[in-house]
């Protein structure tokens, strides 16, 4: 028994011995695999002490007192990237002081942001409350609570979006004497751009003596071309206008250039859209309203110059008369006519059924009178004449030009008036009904159709069809058309040379080369559009080599070479910045050119750059401006910041809510929340000019007597401002015109009521000076009073729609391209110029459908009724009696524009009548 007892004790101590043998092997075993993972990143901490103990107290010294860019902490969070190829060991490691400073590190890699953002958030807030006496008192007026947080958010690339009024240009001086009262940079290295000589002077004098240079980007250009090769012979900016008209002036000359500008002056300004690109008839009167489809015949008898009697004369056309044609394919046909020296009138009443003979059919087209497209008339006769003469259907022809395609469909926008029978066989009715008019009257019909515009057979046919009429085309010579077109579309001629030199500085300034210009015109999916746009290029590209052979030949620099120049040397490294801030004020007016300059420039010294602009002030396209680089500021420059400045100090509301809503119509503007300080309203209102046409001296004391009405006898002193958008819209008043001002003396009258209710009389004797300016002169002025002239439709009008030419779109960026978008911000900028009234000035029967846009219901009489097609005004144009009773005749105020919607209403029949 003792015996297996002492044997079992045996038995266990040999199985502890051996349990005890395995535990230890297997904590010798994990020992030496602890020591052998832990080797190499001893190893490692060991060979990198002095980078870990660097970077960690580069992380302990990254206080809350200073803002710290992203730069500054992306630039540790990279070294600490870079230390660690491997990843650490999975153990614990404890009391080993440079293993939790490398964990330190990576801590601080993996949330840099979020501790960057608390430490900014923390210094601003401490700064703010710190340094409120000195923001209060650092200019003439406080900085308010946005301005002052735009100051001092001092990342690598900081926008600032300030609204109109919003002191832009106050914000910009905080920030220098910021920069400067707290050493953050010393005035040599900072730089203050702008983008013309009056602003950088001015930035200068607000400045004072603090020794910061204040220049333009072309100054700076400049500077730097002649500190590194030698001072470059500039092309004077002011001679561009007149140097590209002087080019085209002589290749005129040139037969095939000659017949290539006639062809684009007639055809080619305005786009003739398809009619089935039309979804309704309120969009087609609209295009036509914007177009203005006025014949060569119709402009020329509106012109009174001697040269445009001279030619009326030469070209016996006493008989024209002012025709406005219904359509851009009826246009071309007008002006193919009067080209091939057919005598013509439109819309004219067809004369034979006013002549005592049967009538075969039943004369009757809603009541009233027929009046075919075109009238022709032969050996000498014209629309005066014609009824006199022995044998009229032998010396007339009429034409039709019918809205059909090739299967007789019509266009969507084309409705029926009677509902039991669809448009197309509407449409195929009345072609029939005018063939049997014709033949019931013996009078010869040509036919011409949509389609024909389509595939290009127009020409053809028109010369084919007349030919068999026995009709003799006797064409002008180019140079005869040249003539007329100087007189007949001198405006249209004036804005397409402002299109070249716009195009001209937009391909300098994205520096395209037109191969490339062409083959994106060639991929347009529009044959209408890449067909125009071919025919202008054609153009402008012979221009183009012109003018870039005169800056070789002189060995000139224009404004855009000077900036490309420039950016070459910076990149080659062939000059080296010293700035440590780049300011830009006005920055929504930055070209592509000079956003690459000033790329290089800030990247090449890491130099902070601070902008400063308003998106919705952006109106100089035609100088290269692209709104993209506005919008996408951190794709271009790299991690930015964006603040807004929305307090206005000039105008208030309802002037704030209104033009606020209308700049946002375009999806591309950066929506802003302006408000103001102002107690006072800044109003809004719409005058009626009566009239289209140039304001005189006598419209402007109407003007001004309206005013008085509104604002009483302080208005003599009131600063007024008097916008226009071309300078031709104060043609009339030239003669009284003197550094850009006007004086007006003149009895201004008005009728109060006093508190009884009693009216008297009030006059006051008014003199004062009104400043003359277009709207981009007034940009960044303002006035008490501001009167914008000119608010109609049309090519000229308000939108100018010749300055939203389709060309643009093959260089401008897709945010660029909203239409009207840049005569939008130009209104914009006209409105927001005001600080207590604001006034419209137009003819309510064209008013501009901007001023339609924001005050829909302004002039229409609520009363009156609505065209149910195209959204018109019906009116009252005659009284028609019979022995069936009495009824009003109304028709479609857009009768012009291509609405032929009529309507008897009010019918009285006889007593004893059915």
């Amino acid at each position: 028994m003792q015996t297996l007892y002492i044997l079992t004790l045996l038995i266990i101590a040999a199985a502890y011995g051996y349990v005890s043998k395995i535990n230890i092997d297997k904590k010798r075993r994990k020992k030496q695999q602890f020591e052998e993972q832990l080797r190499p990143y001893q190893q490692f901490l060991e060979e990198n002490s002095n980078t870990i103990e660097t970077l960690k107290t580069k992380i302990d010294n990254l206080s809350s007192n200073k803002y710290h860019s992203y730069t500054e902490f992306q630039v540790i969070v990279k070294q600490i990237s870079n230390l660690h190829s491997y990843r650490i060991p999975n153990i614990e490691i404890n009391n080993n002081k440079l293993h939790n400073a490398n964990l330190q590190l990576l801590s601080f890699a993996a949330n840099s942001e979020k501790v960057r953002a608390e430490k900014n958030m923390r210094f601003i807030a401490e700064e703010k409350q710190s340094q409120t006496e000195y923001f209060a008192s650092i200019l003439n007026n406080p900085l308010d609570e946005q301005q002052i947080d735009a100051i001092l958010h001092d990342e690598d690339n900081c926008l600032i979006i300030a609204g109109a009024g919003c002191g832009k240009t106050t914000t910009v001086q905080g920030k220098v004497n910021y920069l400067l009262d707290n050493k953050l940079a010393a005035p040599g290295e900072i730089l203050l751009l702008s983008f013309s000589k009056d602003s950088a002077t001015d930035l200068e004098k607000k400045l004072g003596s603090k020794n910061v240079e204040c220049m333009t980007f072309h100054s700076l250009a400049h500077k730097i071309i002649s500190k590194t090769i030698q001072p470059p012979d500039i092309f004077d900016p002011k001679e561009f206008e007149s140097l590209i008209k002087s080019i085209h002036s002589r290749l005129l000359n040139n037969p095939k250039y000659l017949k290539t500008y006639n062809d684009f002056i007639i055809n080619g300004i305005r786009i003739t859209r398809d009619e089935n690109e039309f979804d309704d008839l309120e969009e087609l009167v609209q295009y036509n309203k914007d177009a203005e489809f006025n014949s060569i015949k119709a402009m020329m008898a509106r012109k009174q110059t001697n040269n445009g009697s001279s030619l009326k004369s030469k070209l016996r056309l006493s008989t024209i008369n002012n025709e406005y044609v219904k359509s851009g394919q009826e246009c071309y046909i007008a002006n193919f006519l009067f080209l091939n020296r057919i005598n013509y009138s439109y819309e004219s009443v067809y004369f034979p059924q006013d002549l005592e003979r049967e009538t075969l059919v039943e004369f009757d087209l809603s009541k009233k009178k027929y009046r075919p497209d075109f009238t022709i008339y032969l050996n000498g006769y014209d629309e005066s004449s014609i009824k006199h003469c022995d044998n009229p259907e032998d010396n007339v022809i009429f034409l039709e030009h019918y809205g059909i395609d090739k299967d007789g469909n019509t266009p969507k926008f084309f409705q029926s008036p009677n509902k039991d029978i669809s448009a197309r066989d509407y449409y195929i009715e009345l072609m029939e009904w005018k063939d049997k008019v014709h033949e019931a009257f013996g009078t010869r019909l040509i036919k011409t159709y949509s389609h024909q515009f389509q595939d290009k057979t127009i020409d053809n046919h028109l010369k084919k069809i007349l030919k068999e009429m026995g009709v003799v085309l006797n064409p002008m010579t180019e140079t005869e058309v040249l003539e007329i077109l100087d007189t007949a579309y001198s405006k249209e001629i004036e804005a397409t040379m402002g299109l070249i030199m716009t195009f001209i500085n937009l391909v300098k300034s994205n520096k395209k080369s037109f191969p490339e210009i062409y083959k994106q015109n060639q991929d347009s999916p529009n044959q209408a559009v890449r067909d125009r746009n071919k025919s202008i290029l054609a153009i402008i590209d012979v221009i183009y080599q012109e003018y870039q052979k005169h800056l070789r030949s002189k060995q000139l620099l224009d404004f855009n070479d000077l900036i490309n120049f420039a950016t070459d040397l910076i990149e080659t490294n062939k000059f080296h910045s010293k700035y440590r801030y780049i300011i830009v004020d006005e920055f929504q007016d930055i070209s592509i050119n000079r956003a690459n300059f000033l790329k290089l420039l800030k990247d090449q010294s890491t130099a902070r750059l601070f902008a400063v602009g308003d998106d919705w002030q952006s109106i100089y396209r035609f100088a290269g401006s692209d709104l993209t680089l506005f919008n996408q500021f951190q794709n271009n420059f790299g991690y930015s910041i964006i603040r807004k400045i929305e307090t206005t100090y000039r105008f208030a509301n309802p002037l704030i809510e209104i033009s606020g809503k209308f700049i946002l119509k375009n999806p591309n503007q950066t929506p802003k929340n302006l408000r103001s300080r102002k107690t006072n309203e800044t109003t809004v209102k719409l005058l009626d000019s009566k009239i289209n046409d140039k304001i005189n001296i006598e419209d402007v004391k109407r003007i001004l007597n309206e005013v008085f009405k509104d604002v009483g006898t302080d208005l003599n002193t009131k600063s007024i401002l008097l916008l226009g958008r071309y300078n031709l819209d104060f043609k009339d008043l030239e003669q009284h015109v003197k550094n850009r001002k006007i004086r007006v003396k003149s009895l201004l009258k008005r009728t109060i009521t006093d508190a009884q209710g009693n009216e008297a009389n009030e006059q006051l004797n008014f003199d004062n000076e009104l400043q003359l300016l277009t709207v981009h002169k007034s940009k960044g002025l303002e006035s008490d009073i501001v009167i914008l002239i000119n608010c109609e439709s049309g090519r000229f009008g308000f939108p100018a729609e010749l300055s939203d030419d389709l060309i643009l779109d093959l260089i401008l960026s897709a945010d660029d391209t909203f239409k009207n978008g840049e005569e939008r911000r130009a209104m914009y900028v006209a409105m927001t110029r005001a600080k207590e009234r604001f006034y419209f000035y137009g003819p309510k029967n064209k008013l501009s459908k901007f001023v339609r846009e924001m005050f829909p219901n302004e002039f229409t009489n609520p009363d009156a009724e609505i065209c149910h097609r195209c959204g018109g005004i019906m009116k009252f144009l005659k009284t028609y009696t019979n022995s069936f009773g009495t009824s009003q005749l109304y028709i479609c105020t857009n009768k012009s524009f291509g609405c032929a919607t009529t309507r008897f209403i009010n019918q009285k029949p006889n007593k004893g009548k059915r």
